[in-house]
């Protein structure tokens, strides 16, 4: 039998069952020194992911994809049952995810389910699901000696026989693993394991060891044969296999004069030079020919190229994908007081050039935008700012109830480049919805703070993750070509270009400034890739919704 394992299940006994993809069912009795094929409630297009068997030689199974089978007499005979969503006990509001049935298990009278991350439960003589709210999992052994639950906030409780809550235990802890065993629910987060007993007490065990641990490298950069990692102050590298994977072959390269407490912190610049953000404004460069360290701080890079002078602009334009690469650049010099367009390339005579907004821009503006943008204490993007219309928020509200009403799909207006995007449709990936909040919720979009403005514009930024990255870009240089590139990458447009990213010297920091992008709409006005502000709208309604 040949297929992926989707799903395991084991006694102590020495019985253990595995779905396999396709296939059914495969089991032992004898702790896996010989294994027998068994039927599965249905194999066509389904793969279980959650299965439960007891003592009795009772099972329950479930789905990716929305189906449960029960068993009273270990996969000979299979009877399906219907799910929480073919009984429509929730409504299914996030399109995007299938309706799979995440955990499963019997327990005295019942049948419990979690399903999409909600959990349900049913007498077993009539099939009835009902949501459990306020829960998110549960636990309970072959025996059926207790039954946990897992509260929203982690917190564990141990019910009765008819899933009253009996006792909460102190301890809230986020598990990687959890299992029941002997009346006892275990769980383990990485770092220590709990035993939540059915007495009401539990007992917690760190995660030691009687040999000496080696801190295990933590991977921080790439070359082209393979890959650097750094434990404390050391720093390792290891090639690639020979068939191009991964390798944790690690070899001591190269001791650092300082202890990197944060890997994350730590860059791969080049093959002589790494950079470790000691602090947001901190910069420590070790040269690794020359063994020496460069102490550096973001605020005096940015001061340096004011203090010299910008005596260039260029406003690019680019996309970069698995099938294709493409950028373009205007270049302003700085002659006397003014900059002037002195230069224009494009690497794809398909692409419709880049139009100046003016072929001349004072100094004075650029002079006035660079001081406000590196300052220290950068002014916060108001919503007031964003310039929001009346009719923004009604179509907003519009959209929502669109997609309430299932209309996910509208016309496309014809592309004009491959920077345009008209994909702004409403979406939630919650179930449960409760669209009339949600409308709701788009009339105090107004008073919404600078911070939840500025964690919903960064949510615009990521909800959407493609091999194809856009962007537009302003780099500033002075006279000893020492560069500020400000940068806004995007997949989806954002029509206000927010956040742009600041980077001088490999150092990088955020900036949620709306001069700069007034700047270019002024300059460059067809770099920016979308007038449509109602995006931003869908953003902060859900995330006021959360």
């Amino acid at each position: 039998m040949n297929g992926w394992v989707d799903g395991t299940w084991s006694l102590d006994n020495g019985e253990a069952w595995m779905s396999v993809s396709g296939q059914g069912i495969v089991y032992t009795a004898d702790y896996g020194i010989t294994w027998q094929h068994l039927p599965i409630v249905e194999t066509k297009q389904q793969r279980y992911s959650a299965l439960y068997f007891n003592t009795k030689k009772e099972g329950i199974v479930g789905s990716l994809w929305n189906l449960i089978g029960y068993t009273d007499d270990n996969c000979r005979h299979w009877q399906r049952m219907p799910t929480p969503l073919d009984q429509k006990a929730y409504t299914k509001t996030n399109r995007s995810a299938r309706p799979e049935i995440n955990d499963i298990a019997i327990f005295r009278d019942y049948f419990l389910v979690t399903q999409e991350s909600m959990v349900f439960f049913t007498h077993r003589d009539s099939i009835y699901w009902k949501a459990l709210p306020g829960y998110v999992g549960f636990n309970t052994d072959a025996n059926n000696d207790v039954l946990y639950l897992i509260k929203d906030n982690n917190r564990v409780v141990r019910a009765d026989d008819h899933l009253e809550a009996i006792h909460q235990y102190p301890k809230a802890s986020i598990p990687q693993a959890r299992f029941c065993r002997n009346g006892s629910l275990f769980t383990t987060n990485g770092r220590e394991v709990v035993q939540y007993k059915n007495d009401n007490s539990l007992r917690v065990a760190p995660m030691t060891s009687d040999k000496l641990a080696r801190v295990a490298p933590v991977i921080f950069g790439y070359y082209e044969m393979g890959q650097f990692a750094v434990a404390e102050n050391k720093i390792y590298q290891a090639p690639l296999s020979a068939d191009g994977r991964e390798s944790n072959d690690w070899e001591e390269v190269l001791t650092l004069p300082f202890t990197v407490k944060d890997p994350e912190k730590l860059s791969y610049l080049s093959p002589d030079e790494l950079l470790y953000r000691v602090s947001d404004d901190s910069l420590c460069y070790y040269n690794i020919k020359t063994e020496t360290v460069d102490i550096a701080s973001l605020s005096a890079l940015f001061a340096k190229l004011e203090t010299n002078g910008v005596t260039s602009i260029t406003f690019s334009q680019g996309s970069q994908g698995c099938f294709h690469g493409y950028s373009q650049d205007l270049v302003y010099t700085l002659q006397g007081t003014q900059y002037i367009l002195t230069e224009q390339t494009s690497d794809d005579e398909e692409v419709k050039p880049i139009k100046p907004g003016a072929r001349e821009i004072d100094a004075a503006v650029v002079d006035a935008l660079l001081h406000r943008i590196i300052r220290p204490d950068p002014k916060r993007v108001t919503v007031h700012d964003l310039g929001f219309t009346t009719a923004d928020f009604v179509r907003c509200k519009k959209d929502i109830r669109h997609y309430q009403q299932g209309e996910t799909s509208k016309k496309k207006k014809k592309k004009s480049s491959r920077f345009e995007d008209t994909d702004d449709r409403f979406f939630f990936n919650k179930n449960k919805l409760d669209f009339d909040r949600l409308v709701a919720l788009v009339d105090s979009i107004p008073v919404v703070d600078s911070l939840t403005l500025e964690h919903a514009l960064l949510e615009q930024a990521r909800q959407f993750i493609s091999t194809t990255s856009n962007w537009i870009k302003i780099e500033l240089k002075d006279n000893q070509n020492n560069i500020l590139e400000i940068t806004h990458r995007y997949y989806s447009v954002n029509s206000f270009c927010l956040p742009w990213k600041l980077e001088i010297r490999n150092a990088t920091t955020t900036s949620m400034d709306l001069e700069i992008t007034r700047f270019m709409q002024t300059y460059c006005p067809g770099l920016i890739p979308g007038s449509n502000k109602v995006p931003l709208l869908h953003s902060l309604v859900r995330m006021m919704y959360k």
